[in-house]
């Protein structure tokens, strides 16, 4: 094969990008939106708890008050198809999303108190909700289709490095300057994003008015399986996020920290590839070992008593996560037309709260039953399991009846 042939080949299969290019400025913009977005929520994930602490709130109300965000983001991502409807356009939407965020910010500094923190909280996860859901389903429209996957996991770069630094600068922040800078620095987090918004073209969300839902729609009946599959991979992951830090403590290994900074980078280094995989080969090949790592991952923590088989199941565990989500992105996204991308988009993000959220209590339970966090560990392989059987009697059924 000649190598003008070879050109014409891979063009053909999108994979030059004068043939259907990726990087773009407002693809760009998309990336930095995301990463201002999710730098201010990280950089409260180990501060604010602190501050209410510090204002006299016990653990059982710091709880509800933190649990009251997901509720308020499940909500308005079940809203949003009906929201998307209004005759706003998308940047416009963004940014009130994104100013509600930095007013919740600000007010987290006179809200120490339970009816304050639940009013802010809720505030703060409309914002983030709504933005989060529209920005995933935009971006949706600039990346080409046939470079979906390698998009996806471009766009959730800007969230790994913002999870990877935004709690350090959290901390570095509140140690130095105190709170009151802190929810200033968050505020402004949002306050970028919302100039980023300005900056993006016209862009339609694809909703009409007389075919937009007029209830709350959590799960969209148009992608019922990667919901499904959402919900099971929050049941997996809540285990690993929440519990690893108590496991570490309970068998006296100081390497809690360590394991998360290693996740990150091989997160990173996973989602510079896993997209292209997906694109060129299908989901299949991304998907499934992305979830066999995640179960060697929980049966490496399972059996961890030093660093070694702690710090293998860190990098292990940084590949399955950082590949299965713009994977699972991608694959979600092709199960609707355009202009119900907003609406699959909020059942992926809702079905994997869900999940998280059912997780973390089922698990917390299981915990306090075994006298032991390893337990978790174990369910979290189990559930590995469950994803993937599920997966395979879908798709594998699916690719019989084309045949």
């Amino acid at each position: 094969m000649s190598a003008k042939d070879k050109r014409q080949k891979k063009e053909a299969a999108g994979w030059v990008y004068g043939a259907q290019r990726l990087w773009s400025r407002v693809f760009l913009l998309f990336i930095l939106l995301n990463f201002c977005i999710f730098m201010g929520f990280d950089i409260l994930l180990p501060t604010m708890s602190l501050y209410m602490e510090q204002q006299g709130l016990s653990g059982g109300k710091i709880g509800f008050i933190y649990g009251v965000f997901t509720v308020s983001a499940v909500f308005i991502r079940a809203m949003s198809g009906y929201i998307t409807a209004w005759r706003l356009s998308a940047s416009n939407l963004i940014m009130c999303g994104l100013v509600l965020c930095a007013l919740a910010s600000i007010g987290y500094y006179w809200g120490a108190n339970v009816p304050g923190g639940v009013f802010f909280r809720l505030l703060h996860g409309a914002g983030f909700g709504l933005t989060s859901t529209l920005i995933t389903s935009l971006v949706s429209q600039v990346i080409p289709q046939s470079r979906m996957g390698e998009g996806m996991g471009y766009l959730g770069l800007g969230t790994t490095i913002a999870l990877a630094s935004g709690p350090l600068l959290g901390i570095w922040v509140m140690e130095h300057w105190g709170f009151f800078i802190l929810f200033a620095l968050v505020a402004c987090c949002y306050l970028v994003g919302i100039g980023v918004a300005g900056l993006l073209p016209g862009m339609s969300l694809g909703a009409v008015t007389s075919s937009a839902p007029r209830k709350p729609v959590f799960i969209s009946r148009l992608a019922l399986m990667p919901a499904l599959l959402m919900f099971i991979l929050g049941l997996v992951l809540s285990s690993i996020i929440i519990f690893m830090a108590l496991l570490c403590e309970e068998r006296g290994l100081p390497y809690a920290g360590q394991f998360f900074v290693l996740s990150t980078v091989s997160i990173m280094i996973s989602r510079l590839r896993a997209g292209k995989i997906h694109d060129r080969f299908g989901h299949q090949f991304v998907i499934v070992p992305a979830v066999l790592l995640l179960f060697i991952t929980a049966l490496l923590i399972y059996f961890a008593q030093g660093r070694l088989l702690l710090f293998s199941a860190a990098i292990i565990y940084g590949f399955g996560m950082g590949a299965v989500f713009p994977s699972m992105t991608a694959l979600t996204m092709s199960y609707a037309s355009l202009e119900k991308r907003v609406e699959v988009t909020a059942s992926f993000f809702n079905s994997y709260d869900l999940g998280f959220g059912a997780g973390s209590m089922l698990m917390g339970q299981a915990a306090a039953l075994a006298g032991s966090y390893s337990i978790v560990f174990l369910g979290s392989a189990l559930m590995s399991v469950l994803f993937l059987a599920v997966y395979a009697m879908h798709y594998l059924a699916k690719k019989n009846a084309r045949m």
